[in-house]
């Protein structure tokens, strides 16, 4: 007997903006959700933003760039739609808990958390500093970690809620380079999936999304060791990947490796030792003209 085909309108591999029948859906089951985005300033935060607002959602903007939230939250506003934001540097305890405290005061709850806010650094291991390290770990990992235990009491006591990680493909395939920020995200990536297990008997989902190259400004923030590698040619806009988060909320869906990654994932569970070589041949051409290495502070992603 044949099996009947059934399409599935939520794929992945589709670019198209969602359907009308299907937005309608997603409107019903977002309408009044209150949803806390960190690394909201620009980017795929914003996009995030806009998209989840148009949906019916309230959001509650967190990120260090008090203006460009203003201007945001001001634009969803005369939308139609309800949006506030706050200051916040997501490595600072005090700011996450005011964070979280204006999403309960505006709109008495807080049903998703997406943690998105996060930088990168592009250096051989030997040259890039311990205070790159440490940093990666304190922004990519240890901030959504803050954010994800500011949120959790509430989520528990209503029995309810979504958290969502903003990883990277690189945070399940390390690359030559970026060792610093592959293991910030290697990290996301385990306390995603060991928090999954912890807190489903409250009706809590948490989802882990893995973007590839993305066309933000989070290349031009991120701090280079080396000289800056040439830009993934194939890469994905903010808007897809915010509606890649939409879709992943709707359907509880543990884990969405954007396409454009995906390819790099499938190589390596055929042949690590191939993915080595071709990243390597991608890469080395970062090593040609090497900078003075320096010990500034990174340049945090204010995303």
């Amino acid at each position: 007997m044949r099996r009947r085909r059934i399409s599935n309108p939520f794929t992945e591999a589709s670019s198209a903006q969602p359907s009308s029948d299907l937005r309608s859906r997603l409107r019903r089951d977002l309408h009044g959700r209150v949803v806390v985005i960190t690394g909201a300033s620009s980017g795929i935060g914003t996009a995030t933003a806009r998209l989840f607002a148009s949906e019916g959602a309230s959001v509650v903007l967190g990120a260090r760039r008090a203006n460009a939230l203003e201007a945001i939250s001001s634009e969803i506003a005369s939308a139609g739609g309800k949006a506030s934001s706050v200051a916040t540097d997501v490595t600072r305890a005090e700011d996450v808990q005011r964070l979280v405290e204006t999403a309960l005061r505006d709109f008495g709850r807080i049903d998703i958390l997406i943690n998105n806010a996060g930088a990168g650094v592009y250096g051989p291991v030997d040259a890039t500093p311990m205070e790159e390290y440490s940093r990666m770990i304190e922004l990519n990992y240890l901030a959504a970690v803050s954010c994800t235990k500011a949120v959790l009491p509430h989520m528990e006591t209503q029995k309810s809620g979504q958290i969502v990680n903003v990883s990277s493909i690189l945070g399940r395939r390390g690359t030559p380079y970026s060792s610093a920020y592959c293991a910030s995200k290697f990290a996301l990536s385990g306390f995603t999936e060991a928090l999954r297990a912890e807190v489903r008997r409250y009706g809590i989902d948490v989802i882990l999304i893995n973007p590839s190259t993305t066309h933000t400004e989070f290349f031009e923030q991120m701090n280079y060791v080396t000289r800056p590698r040439r830009r993934n040619p194939v890469s994905d806009s903010a808007e897809r990947v915010a509606r890649i988060i939409l879709r992943a909320c709707h359907r509880g869906k543990h884990e969405s490796n954007l396409i454009s990654g995906a390819p790099l994932l499938w190589i390596n569970r055929l042949s690590p030792r191939l993915t080595d070589w071709a990243l390597e041949l991608y890469a080395k051409d970062a090593l040609k003209e090497p900078k003075e290495t320096t010990t500034q502070p990174l340049s945090r992603n204010e995303r």
